[in-house]
């Protein structure tokens, strides 16, 4: 819309559109209410009405018909200053108005609804008699929650995403939450407030499976939504306590590793190895050669094994004439960095779990074993 003013004469160019406007001499007053400010006219004030189909000045309110009047930004000397006759408008900010046609006309069109459901026109004036109502909103979750990995280890982290979208295109804002009734702790959120963020999971030291609830809240004009999905945090891997009796020796760290030549194996049997004679004192760091420096290979049939408290297993072989003895696996992660033997013990605990499984031994049994 562009206003053209000669003298007593006022112009509006609409659409190509030329109405022309008689203005007698006016005066501007308070509204009653403070909604705006008014002209009181003298005389008979002419217009036009014309419709038309989106006026450049309500982009938003496409069909409503509009009415020339004399612009609020015209007003005479002598009136009351603008400034003293407004009233700051309070805006929802969060709706789409509809407002009845020949609103704001004086006010460069409609802005949007005030507190109270009254019109608010462009330059924060209120329309004294027009009234508005919001459009429809309607807030959807499209996508999720969703959440990699499930199940987590404990103190995992789980990568979390929802996907929402408000019908007006209104700011969306989400909070997120997660409680886990069995366990220390409902876990923690790098940023609760984001889309997308990461939920970091309790410890599970209680040796068992144990599910979390996590939702999160999607909001938007005054509009929510709520998706929750059950994630479980596995229990965690106990550390192994290890052993400390010539504990290098048996697993490859003490000074005389070197000495065992991994590629040469000696075969004996049990009935042999049981008449070796250990020296009175064995040395905590070093090993007796040759029967520690000598890797030894026999037949034998596994009879018993089971898991002792320093995370070693035992087993019991047996050959055909009934002799036995007692050979250990340890465990690999109770094996110092550098050993040379780490990637066979690796190799034969595997193999071991991959067919079998040991479990702890009762008082009765370690006491028939050792």
């Amino acid at each position: 819309m562009k206003m053209i003013k000669t003298g007593w004469m006022t112009a509006v160019v609409t659409l190509g559109l030329v109405v022309t406007v008689q203005a007698p001499a006016q005066t501007f007053t308070r509204c009653p209410d403070r909604g705006a400010c008014l002209p009181a006219v003298t005389g008979e004030l002419q217009h036009v009405s014309a419709h038309i189909a989106g006026p450049p000045t309500l982009p938003s309110l496409p069909g409503s018909e509009f009415r020339t009047r004399m612009p609020l930004a015209e007003q005479p000397s002598g009136g009351t200053p603008r400034e003293e006759c407004e009233e700051t408008a309070v805006t929802t900010g969060d709706r789409i108005i509809l407002a009845q046609s020949g609103c704001c006309s004086f006010h460069g069109g409609v802005l949007g609804c005030s507190g109270d459901g009254r019109t608010v026109c462009r330059d924060g004036t209120l329309s004294p008699s027009c009234q508005c109502s919001p459009a429809t909103d309607t807030l959807t979750i499209t996508a999720g929650p969703n959440h990699t990995p499930n199940p987590v280890a404990s103190g995992g982290v789980v990568n979390l995403s929802v996907t929402a979208t408000d019908s007006l295109g209104l700011a969306i804002s989400y909070a997120w939450s997660s409680s886990c009734p069995e366990l220390p702790s409902g876990g923690t959120f790098n940023n609760p407030n984001a889309q997308n963020p990461n939920w970091t999971a309790p410890a599970n030291t209680t040796g068992a499976p144990h599910n979390c609830s996590i939702g999160v809240t999607v909001s938007a004009g005054g509009l929510t939504k709520m998706g929750s999905f059950t994630e479980t945090v596995n229990a965690a891997t106990p550390s192994p306590q290890c052993g400390t009796e010539r504990w290098s020796v048996k697993t490859g760290t003490d000074p005389d590793a070197h000495l065992v030549n991994l590629g040469v194996v000696t075969p004996t049997t049990i009935q042999t190895m049981r008449s070796f004679v250990p020296p009175a004192s064995l040395p905590e760091d070093n090993r007796v050669a040759p029967v520690e420096s000598t890797v030894f290979v026999l037949d034998a049939t596994l009879t018993v094994y089971t898991q002792e408290d320093d995370s070693d297993y035992h087993l019991v072989l047996q050959d055909t004439a009934g002799n036995t003895m007692i050979t250990e696996i340890p465990s690999p992660s109770c094996v110092g960095a550098g050993s040379p033997f780490a990637e066979q013990i690796a190799f034969a605990r595997s193999k071991f779990d991959s067919v079998l499984a040991a479990t702890r031994a009762s008082a009765g049994d370690r006491g028939r074993f050792l």
